[in-house]
């Protein structure tokens, strides 16, 4: 709802821009409070500055986004005849810069190596994308290395507690997504949501899902065989046994989304 939507931004909008400012603006004491801790606990990696220049980074990201997107839609609406193909892409690219700025900061401050292959096979669409969610850091790996907004026109299947992060709800309503309520009893509202994402695929245009559902601990995955255990489904329950660092798939997103493409690609 409109309502419920503004509601939300009203919140989240001065939030984020307020704690963008102050991390920014405060970094020099909180770096200084950062290394004190370290030299305390004795690490010997500055551990805390890191995470600290990663909160300050993350966050001015999100005011710097949010700006950037009053700034797209100002442009939009003084430029008249803005066709709806361009405003997805230029949401897209800002969606891109966004996501490779706080990915390239996390692997320059934790020291990660990123090794890419394969990448011939994200060239165009009509594409699903599949994705592992072993960690926070899985949601911007599409953004970064798959989604081309002049090429491939990447859409996500999200939850709807991101919409309270403003730069995902206010650019992620731009563009072709559904944010799904897990556990909200409305099964089948929320798979028509997928249904029609797929349906409205073209050449340019491609759909990530985590199957998962939510990020992989030992704990959910032993939550999740128990739960296999008791509907007595022994023939999946021995599939997914064998699935040592993934939780059992949920079929119903990726179901939903086979038959909406199906559909398109029948009434084409």
């Amino acid at each position: 709802r409109v309502s419920a939507r503004w509601a939300r931004r009203a919140l989240t909008i001065p939030a984020y821009l307020i704690s963008g400012a102050l991390s920014v603006g405060l970094l020099p004491l909180t770096t200084v409070v950062a290394l004190a801790i370290d030299a305390v606990r004795r690490t010997g990696r500055l551990v805390t500055v890191r995470c600290v220049l990663w909160i300050t980074l993350y966050f001015a990201c999100e005011a710097l986004g949010i700006v950037a997107s009053f700034a797209l839609w100002l442009a939009n609406a003084l430029r008249p005849g803005t066709n709806l193909d361009r405003w997805v892409t230029w949401n897209l690219m800002l969606q891109r810069i966004w996501a490779r700025t706080l990915f390239a900061g996390a692997t320059h401050l934790f020291g990660m190596k990123v090794e890419v292959a394969g990448t011939e096979a994200v060239r165009c669409g009509p594409l699903f994308l599949f994705a592992r969610h072993a960690s926070t850091l899985d949601t911007l790996l599409p953004a970064v290395f798959v989604s081309q907004p002049r090429v491939l026109r990447l859409g996500h299947v999200m939850k709807r507690e991101l919409l309270w992060d403003p730069c995902l709800d206010i650019v992620g309503q731009r563009t072709r997504n559904a944010f799904v309520r897990r556990g909200s009893g409305e099964r089948e509202k929320e798979i028509a949501l997928l249904r029609g994402l797929a349906a409205a695929l073209g050449e340019r245009d491609g759909v990530l899902l985590f199957p998962e559902g939510t990020r992989f601990t030992q704990a959910k995955r032993e939550r999740a065989l128990a739960h296999l255990r008791s509907t007595g489904d022994l023939e999946r329950l021995a599939r997914v046994q064998r699935m040592q660092r993934v939780l059992p798939p949920r079929r119903g997103g990726a179901m939903a989304l086979r038959a909406g493409f199906a559909t398109m690609s029948m009434s084409g």
